[in-house]
């Protein structure tokens, strides 16, 4: 499924819900990623206490809808709607 925000090209790879560890959705998220080796560690791109800062608790306590990060050559996004996608190098990098 893809979705397009402001011209971008994401792919949605799994939603989330707050009860479930976000580290966990992430790491099931990077599974679906094409050209992600497969013993990737998402702690050595992202620390997961500073994610559950941020998406932790009610939308009015958290400073930010979204976050965004690369790995390898994805960048992923993680949206407070539970949505965790991700688009390639290649559609975000400026030459």
């Amino acid at each position: 499924m893809q979705s397009n925000t402001r011209g971008e090209s994401w792919t949605v790879l799994t939603h989330w819900n707050r009860q479930e560890d976000i580290a966990l959705a992430l790491d099931r998220a990077l599974d679906e990623l094409d050209g992600v080796e497969d013993d990737v560690v998402i702690f050595d791109y992202i620390d997961p206490e500073a994610i559950n800062a941020l998406f932790g608790g009610p939308a009015s306590d958290r400073g930010a809808n979204e976050l965004h990060f690369t790995c390898q050559q994805h960048e992923i996004r993680i949206s407070d709607d539970g949505t965790i996608g991700a688009r390639s190098d290649s559609e975000y990098r400026v030459s």
